[in-house]
Order: C-alpha cells, then structure tokens, then sequence
C-alpha cells in the first residue's frame, strides 16, 4: 500500500513539474514573441525615419558643390568683367588684373565629400534594413521550431517593408544585371 502511495506522488510530481514546464515556456515563448513583433515595429518605422534622414542629408549635401561652382563662376566672371578693356591687349591686361586678385580655385574635395556622404548613407539604410529581415529571421524560428511553435506557432508572421530600386526588382526577377555604365 506503501509503495502505491509513493508511485502516485511521484507520478503526480512528474506531472506538476511537465505542468509547470509547460506554463513556463509557453509564457517564455509568447513574451519573445510579443519582444520582436515590438522590436520590428519599432525598427520599421526607425527605418522610415533614417530613409527621410538619409535622402535630406545627401541632397542638402550635395547642394554645397553646386553653390560653390556658382560662387567660383561668378568669380572668375567678375574678374573677367573687370579685366575689359577697348585695348588690343586685353589679354595682359586681364593677367594684370588678375595677377592682383586673389584668383579661386575649385576644390574637388567637395565632391570627394557628397560621395562619402551617399556611402555612408546608404550603407547605414542598408543595415537598418538588414536588422529588420533579422528580427523577422527570429520570429520565423521561434513559430516553426519546437517547443515554441506549441504556443507561437499561430502567430501571425511579421512582414517587413524593405525599400529598393525598380533596377534591383528586376535585376532579380531576370536574374541578370548588366549595367555598369554608372552615368548613363
């Protein structure tokens, strides 16, 4: 009678600790859940935000070089203008009046900057963009693997909305891309 007494608690032991197990991954596994379904909101719409931000700074930056090379043509036309002259020598004296100006020059470094700026950029959106197919990686995992898919696995999956270029949607559907001609 012993004996069958002790079996039943260890089997009701058993049962309680499969039972807790049981509870206790099931509200690990629906709070991971609820974590990256917040985390992807969260990054997609930081991803909407960094789009904005990158497209404003290169454009605002790419704005410099052009206002410099207006500023460098008005300057050389002023100093070409003062230069004129009804003499046959308008060349010498143009070099002469010149020769007594402060003469600018066009920096390429400005456009050396915009470039590393739209590289930076992109490479930032594109990372940004990357975080988000991870954190959709991750809930796909959790839903389909065992023993989480026992309490997840009805979870809707998470969709992410990921920014690229007609020329990429077709490079990918032809499964070709021949474009190098970067100025085209």
């Amino acid at each position: 009678m012993q004996t069958k007494h002790i079996t039943a608690i260890v089997v009701g032991a058993i049962i309680g600790v499969i039972g807790l197990w049981y509870i206790f991954a099931g509200v690990g596994a629906r709070n991971t859940e609820a974590a990256l379904r917040a985390t992807h909101q969260a990054v997609q719409k930081g991803n909407t935000v960094d789009y904005d931000a990158m497209w404003k700074i290169i454009s605002q930056t790419a704005q410099v070089p052009k206002q410099y090379s207006e500023d460098f043509k008005n300057a050389y036309s002023s100093i070409l203008a003062s230069g004129e002259s009804t003499n046959p020598n308008t060349v010498k004296n143009l070099f002469a009046v010149a020769s007594g100006m402060k003469v600018p020059e066009l920096d390429s470094s400005l456009y050396r900057k915009v470039q590393d700026v739209i590289e930076s950029e992109r490479t930032k959106f594109a990372n940004a963009q990357k975080q988000l197919l991870d954190i959709e990686r991750e809930h796909t995992k959790l839903r389909t693997t065992f023993p989480s898919s026992l309490f997840v696995g009805g979870a809707k999956p998470l969709e992410s909305k990921l920014v690229t270029s007609t020329k990429t949607d077709k490079a990918f559907e032809s499964s070709k891309d021949d474009d190098t001609d970067l100025f085209k």
